[in-house]
């Protein structure tokens, strides 16, 4: 086996890692959502999936890497609907597919329990037919294909693994797209204090945060596009701010002899794990320490903010992705080895690149995101109507009824009607069917 097939090889193993952390994604959602709403969340995971693969393949990929502003046919091969003889581009196209993937799956949790199923998809083809592909091009577009350089990568921003690319990219998505569509019914009282909802089953999303720990291997081990020497420091350098992330959560929300919340603790992972993206194989294990306490502060003070100013993200998307996101980017010109960067700057000059980086992609993923929700919205509303969002999104989107729906449905049904006949769903294998029996014997 050459050293290229080798190179292939690894890409493509690490594409599949980033590939399983949509399982995580859907567990870690799923169970931060109630019970009437975390099928919908997860047919979105899956469709968001498929539509925004579909979509990078069909013009994304060209738009990212195929040098569109000057000349769309300018690369060796017209990369719209992609399609190459190239081993190495193939791997490539494979591992910036899920990349894509993982940006839009980002947006989704955030408006969780509040969006009307087909409106999301419509949102993702932008997100991966245009917004996210743009960001990639001004970042990475000179990577693999060609050698023509990304508008930021020529002011010397430096991006790894998608810390502002891909993460933030989604995190200022996700903003836009809470700030259009509103908090859930509940979320604020009338006096604007947020009001806790209890997500349905946290340790589906403690599972969920262990895959995503385990596909993140791939997402940073995968940006070296190569089986060198540095992926050992990278691999660990994960690891490290993941875990320092998680620990310095549990000091900051234990400092006042308080429980942490579970949220809490899996943002916090979460955070660290995004924050080293940016720099994972440039910065030292101390640093990367750094890099995850950093990212457990950002991630704690944005969720305090959007409570602020009552902003309801379900899953904590904007705190850890974009908040830990651009800490991420800052720290690599804070702490990364210049010479390891290679973009030839000085301390103070890659700080000013990053800065620019982190400005320039905000500016076009919230202002270009927030003026397309803005106007679809206009004619075809994102949200579901209030009773929908009452009743739950299980049953109004997707006719999916659960055994609590069902159990609820009766009870309603007897005292509306005063009816004693029938007998309640009931089961020993579920709660709520345990319920049903002993309602039955009442």
């Amino acid at each position: 086996m050459s050293i290229e097939d080798i190179d292939v090889f690894w890409v493509l193993l690490c594409a599949c890692l980033v590939w399983i952390m949509q399982a995580g994604f859907l567990g870690l959602e799923t169970g931060l959502t109630r019970s009437k709403n975390n099928i919908n969340v997860a047919l979105k995971n899956i469709c968001d999936n498929a539509t925004s693969i579909f979509l990078f393949w069909v013009v994304g990929f060209s738009i990212a890497f195929g040098n569109p502003f000057s000349n769309p046919l300018s690369v060796e091969q017209n990369y719209y609907f992609f399609n190459s003889g190239d081993n190495r581009v193939n791997a490539f196209f494979v591992f910036q597919a899920v990349f894509c993937s993982t940006c839009c799956t980002i947006v989704s949790g955030a408006a969780a329990e509040r969006l009307r199923f087909i409106m999301y998809p419509v949102l993702v083809a932008f997100i991966a037919g245009l917004i996210y592909p743009v960001a990639v091009n001004a970042g990475w577009g000179g990577t693999i294909i060609k050698n023509d350089l990304g508008v930021l990568v020529e002011q010397g921003f430096y991006d790894f693994a998608g810390a502002t690319l891909v993460h933030s990219t989604g995190g200022w998505i996700a903003l836009a797209l809470i700030i259009v569509v509103g908090p859930r019914l509940g979320r604020f009282n009338k006096q604007g204090e947020p009001q806790i909802i209890q997500g349905s089953n946290l340790t589906l999303s403690s599972l969920g945060v262990l895959i995503l720990w385990f596909g993140w291997l791939g997402f940073n081990g995968g940006g070296a596009y190569n089986f060198d020497s540095d992926i050992g420091i990278i691999l660990s350098n994960t690891l490290i701010a993941g875990s320092a992330s998680l620990v310095f959560t549990l000091i900051l929300v234990s400092r006042k002899g308080q429980s942490p919340a579970a949220e809490d603790l899996i943002n916090g992972a979460l955070g660290g794990l995004v924050g080293i993206t940016g720099g994972a194989n440039c910065i030292s294990a101390l640093y990367a320490c750094l890099v995850g306490f950093g990212s457990a502060a950002a991630v704690l003070v944005a969720s305090r903010l959007l409570l602020k100013y009552k902003l309801d993200d379900v899953v904590g998307a904007v705190p850890v992705h974009l908040a830990a996101g651009i800490w991420g980017s800052l720290a690599v010109g804070l702490f990364g080895d210049l010479e390891q960067i290679g973009m030839g700057l000085s301390r103070l000059e890659q700080i000013q690149a990053q800065l620019i980086g982190v400005a320039g992609v905000g500016i076009w993923a919230f202002g270009g995101s927030f003026l397309i929700i803005k106007s679809i919205n206009y004619f075809l509303p994102f949200r579901v109507s209030k009773n929908d969002e009452i009743i739950g999104l299980n049953i109004s989107e997707h006719s999916a009824s659960t055994d609590l729906y069902e159990l609820i449905a009766f009870m309603k049904y007897q005292s509306d009607t005063g009816s004693l006949d029938g007998e309640a769903p009931a089961g020993m294998f579920t709660e709520s069917g345990v319920i049903g029996m002993a309602y039955n014997h009442v």
